[in-house]
């Protein structure tokens, strides 16, 4: 069998190893050459063992062994004598300790009256530009770190040509002394050393350095025995750190595996070092032994420490999970930080351990604190049951108690559009007159609008006690289907909205919009035609001279055909005087008024309407229903209810205005301390931009023109960037104090804008908040079908949003925009929760006074049949929303709120394969995509060994 390139390299350095003297550096490189030339398919390998070993070797002790402890008995000759006097300033003590590096002496500091350490580069290594570079870098890169946890780095200095730098002196020991002494360590004590030492880790990574050189011998315990991470002289940045692959700085002992084969160091392999302490705290043993640096390398890299237990009969499993993460051979199986080895501790929570410090927790900690949120599969299956079952509970309970279940929708927009293109080119006589008109989409745009008439009506009889009762006949119309047509492509002018009956503005020319019943009669139109040089025939001056027109003759107007054509009875109808002025220029204006149509002669309830059109030409240019007016509510208002609407009016505007002047005052006062975790606004902030450029290609119609698509483009850009641009400063500001007080709340969100996508925790947040949203639509039309039933009528129906059934794109974009607004509105909310906090000094206070502000300041929609009951459900509702936020967080409460928005505006239905069915499909294909990512994740993602919810 071939011998191995380890065991062919270990003959080879027992016959080499010492390369003190030049000779044998010569010697040792002449039969290394001899050596590659023997095996040539080994020779990369050869040369790495070899480029790793004496690399090693240039820096560190020739022993394997840790090099003397800083705080070991003084041995050999004292380089200062005790009561020396250096700089008249640091007056000599003793050697507290010499290692590789150099030595470390205890001084006085005769200014500031306290003890210091003085560490000295050693006088050997001090001849080394690139070593004394180190040494200053040390004093860089610890300064630039303020944690209890590190011994602090003061400044450096020169004395006789020797540099030296100034350190906290502490009073104790290093840990790797402790452990000689003492063994393995009690779990409770060992429990309370390992979260020192990951805060004080976390807090070096999250200054962005790796320290490189974490072993026992560089983590002092003073005498209170609290932990103190020292020696910085190998620490370098993490930017940095693919430019050190292939130069192996450190102890091998502590050394991660793809650190030894010549990778750049990581925080991974930081981690993988603090698993090696962790192992001796809580068993008293090395993981990995070795003679020599092979030994040691093929130990980390093949070999499997024993198990924990096998040295600590009741150690706790949770213990011996975390520390075989953290030696997995794998760095990206390793945790993710060294918060996150806290944090999968027995008891770990360094969020309530910073707080306890009275420090505020940095974003780090908080994506690694609550553990990993996994969920059983019981718990999860259970979630998905629950949010199938509330969610077809909704669409089947909406359409009875919402507008949308009430009215008529039977004609497709397809054959109401036609009905619209039907009037266009006849009676309305818009596109005949036109030239080279053609219908097409890029020239038009339709959807449906709620009837204001209708819903006065609604409003009167809900108000009336069974006084008022709806007109009979066709109007006053539920809902109108509109139409724009225009001589060149129409689009919105603003880029986050799309085309309606007035955006863009009437105007342009050729423009015209027209409004149909649900049974496709005609209630409004109104249209430009244009300038005169438009028109076949064409106009002119004669002679320079120009005479008034003749006034056109009524009589010239087919009336009857008209009010046929636009479906009236001729016969119901007679001329009244008009008063109606189109904002389009017109000649001529005639009225008629009559009965609705579908209404008959001796009916109990008669309506009324008129009709308007004012002519150009001839040709209609503008035309009005007036629907029958709805009767003034003579319901007197109650006292309570009154009361309690004076409490909405006034708190609603208070709060507000103090939410704005709060949130800049914050905004203001972090960026001032360079507070906020930006690297995750600068994600949202992206985000949004994302969502906002979507939103606008879902919402835009696209023409022919390069330049008017590409100005088109520029100004939703700019939105974007400035609604980004507003999202990062609102986080920048609001974030820090969330944190601050109510860092908790912030974990699975902070996990969400760090990239992990499939974080356990972030899938049970968005199952819960699913759930929850789900829950809070259904109070409402729950608490009206139970009433109902019960024989206490409501009020009125709900109204929801008909915009979904305009286009799919368009439903898209709503849903878009509804996270959007979700996601600003839920971070301000908790930014007021926070403050509650903070001013009353509880978090029972702080609920309770969020709870009433949200019963009673939230305006309700005051359709089931009183204040009380509204108020009711107004407390019921912030009760679900309180439980949600405080328990789960930001992230849950977001999903939470946006489902709630979308379920409460968005027409619902059973019946799947009716037209009108394309907005529950659009929320059902959401849901179902999002609810199953989420499980899969809170399951499924989960590191080996995570703790699962109940």
């Amino acid at each position: 069998m071939q011998p191995t390139a380890e065991s062919i390299f270990e003959g080879h350095l027992a016959e080499h190893e010492d390369t003190s003297t030049d000779e044998n550096k010569r010697v040792e490189g002449e039969a290394f050459q001899r050596l590659i030339t023997e095996h040539p398919a080994q020779a990369n390998e050869l040369k790495r063992l070899r480029d790793a070993h004496f690399r090693v070797a240039d820096i560190l002790p020739k022993t394997m062994d840790d090099a003397p402890a800083l705080s070991s008995p003084p041995y050999g000759a004292d380089r200062f004598e005790t009561g020396s006097v250096l700089l008249e300033r640091y007056r000599i003590v003793g050697l507290l300790g010499r290692g590789g590096m150099g030595e470390v002496y205890r001084a006085d500091d005769l200014v500031l009256g306290q003890p210091v350490a003085l560490k000295f580069l050693s006088q050997k290594l001090a001849v080394s530009d690139d070593l004394r570079e180190r040494f200053f870098d040390e004093v860089r890169l610890a300064r630039d770190v303020s944690h209890s946890s590190i011994c602090r780095v003061f400044d450096v200095g020169e004395v006789d040509g020797q540099v030296f730098l100034t350190m906290e002196y502490v009073d104790g020991e290093d840990l790797a002394s402790l452990l000689v002494r003492v063994g393995r360590l009690p779990t409770e004590k060992a429990l309370e050393i390992a979260r020192q030492l990951c805060a004080g880790l976390a807090a070096v990574h999250e200054r962005g350095i790796i320290h490189r050189d974490l072993k026992p011998g560089n983590v002092m315990i003073d005498g209170r025995g609290e932990v103190k991470i020292a020696d910085f002289g190998l620490a370098g940045v993490l930017e940095g750190a693919e430019s050190t692959a292939g130069h192996m700085i450190g102890t091998p002992a502590y050394m991660a595996p793809e650190i030894m084969e010549g990778q750049g160091p990581s925080v991974a392999s930081d981690v993988y070092a603090l698993g090696l302490i962790l192992y001796e705290i809580f068993t008293g043993q090395k993981a990995f032994t070795g003679e020599n640096f092979n030994d040691l390398l093929r130990a980390h890299r093949e070999d499997a420490p024993k198990p924990p237990s096998s040295f600590v009969a009741d150690l706790e499993p949770a213990v011996e999970e975390v520390l075989d993460r953290c030696l997995e051979k794998d760095p990206a199986r390793r945790p993710a930080s060294a918060l996150a080895v806290s944090a999968a501790l027995p008891g770990g929570d360094p969020l309530a351990e910073a707080l306890a410090r009275g420090e505020t927790p940095s974003p780090e900690a908080v994506a690694a604190a609550g553990g990993t949120g996994a969920l059983s599969s019981r718990v999860t299956y259970g979630a998905l049951a629950f949010i199938s079952i509330a969610f077809w509970a909704l669409c089947w309970l909406v359409p009875q108690v919402r507008m949308s279940g009430s009215v008529p929708l039977d004609l497709h927009p397809e054959v109401l559009e036609l009905r619209a293109k039907e009037l266009l080119d006849g009676p309305l006589e818009y596109t005949g007159t036109w030239k080279n008109w053609e219908w097409n989409k890029a020239h038009t745009a339709s959807g449906f609008i709620w009837g204001s008439g209708y819903l006065d009506w609604v409003a009167a009889v809900g108000d009336s006690d069974g006084e008022v009762k709806m007109p009979t006949g066709e109007l006053p119309a539920p809902y109108y289907f509109w139409v724009r047509a225009s001589g060149r492509p129409i689009y919105s002018e603003d880029p986050l909205q799309f085309v309606s009956p007035t955006n863009p503005p009437l105007g342009h020319r050729w423009d015209a919009v027209i409004f149909l019943r649900p049974d496709g009669g005609l209630d409004r139109f109104l249209a430009y035609r244009g300038s005169s040089t438009d028109y076949p025939d064409g106009r002119d001056y004669e002679g320079d001279n120009w005479t008034a027109p003749e006034a056109p003759d009524p009589a010239e107007v087919n009336s009857a055909a008209f009010l046929e054509a636009v479906g009236f009875d001729p016969a119901d109808m007679r001329p009244i005087k008009p008063t109606y002025w189109p904002r389009v220029p017109v000649d001529m204006r005639l009225a008629w008024e009559g009965l609705a149509p579908g209404t008959e002669e001796g009916e109990e309830s008669l309506p009324v309407v008129t009709v308007e059109a004012g002519f150009y030409e001839g040709a209609p240019a503008g035309v009005i229903v007036y629907d029958p007016p709805a009767p003034e509510s003579e319901v007197e208002v109650s006292k309570l209810e009154s009361t309690l609407s004076d409490i909405r009016d006034t708190t609603t505007p208070i709060l507000v205005m103090t939410m704005i002047l709060t949130g800049a005052f914050l905004m203001l006062r972090n960026f001032r301390h360079r507070r906020g975790d930006r690297p995750r606004a600068l994600r949202l902030a992206w985000f949004v931009v994302a969502l906002t450029m979507l939103n606008w290609l879902l919402n835009t119609r696209f023409t022919t023109s390069v330049s008017e698509e590409f100005y088109r483009f520029t100004q939703a850009f700019g939105y974007s960037m400035f609604w980004g641009g507003a999202s990062w400063v609102l986080y920048l500001g609001l974030e820090p104090h969330i944190r601050k007080v109510w860092p908790h709340t912030l974990i699975g969100w902070t996990r969400v804008l760090s990239g992990r996508w499939r974080d356990p925790m972030v899938g049970r947040d968005l199952l819960v908040g699913f759930s929850a949203g789900l829950c809070m639509t259904l109070v409402e039309p729950l608490t009206a079908f139970i009433s109902e039933a019960l024989g206490f009528p409501i009020k009125a129906r709900f109204i929801d949003n008909l915009e979904p059934l305009n286009s799919l794109p368009l439903a898209l974009g709503l849903v878009l925009g509804r996270l959007r607004f979700a996601i600003t509105l839920i971070l301000v909310s908790f930014l007021l929760l926070s403050l509650l906090r903070s001013l009353f000094r509880s978090k029972v206070a702080a609920i309770a006074a969020c709870l009433l502000i949200g019963g009673l300041g939230i305006p309700q929609a005051g359709t089931l049949g009183g204040p009380l009951i509204d108020v009711a459900i107004g407390f019921l509702k912030i009760s679900l929303w309180l439980v949600v936020a405080v328990r789960f967080g930001v992230l849950a409460a977001i999903a939470m709120q946006a489902l709630h928005m979308l379920t409460m505006t968005f027409p619902m239905t059973t019946e799947l394969s009716l037209w009108y069915a394309q907005p529950t499909l659009v929320l059902l294909f959401l849901l179902l995509v999002l609810s199953l990512h989420a499980a899969r994740s809170a399951q499924g993602a989960s590191s080996p060994g995570a703790q699962r919810a109940p």
